[in-house]
C-alpha cells in the first residue's frame, strides 16, 4: 500500500502474519507508528478495528481484507 503524507518515510512500517495473526513493524526509528493510540516502537499486534496511524493518516484495521491482499511475502508501507 502506498500513502502519500509528507510525514510518512519511503519504508515506514511493514505487516508481518505470524501464525494467521497480524503485526505492524516500524522500519526506521523516526517512523511514526500507533495503533489505537499507542506508539509502537516494536512489533505490535493488529486485532480486528484497530486504529493504526502512520504519519498523519489514520485508518481502521480489516483483517479480512488484509488476508485477501496478501499473496506472499510481507506488505510494506
Amino acid at each position: 500500500m502506498i500513502l502519500l503524507d509528507r510525514l510518512i518515510l519511503p519504508l515506514h512500517a511493514e505487516l508481518r502474519t505470524i501464525l494467521d495473526r497480524w503485526f505492524i513493524v516500524p522500519l526506521d526509528p523516526r517512523a511514526t507508528v500507533f495503533v489505537n493510540g499507542e506508539p509502537v516502537t516494536s512489533q505490535q499486534r493488529i486485532e480486528e478495528g484497530s486504529l493504526i496511524t502512520i504519519g498523519t493518516v489514520t485508518f481502521k484495521a480489516s483483517l479480512e481484507s488484509l488476508a485477501e491482499r496478501q499473496v506472499g511475502g510481507n506488505s510494506r508501507w
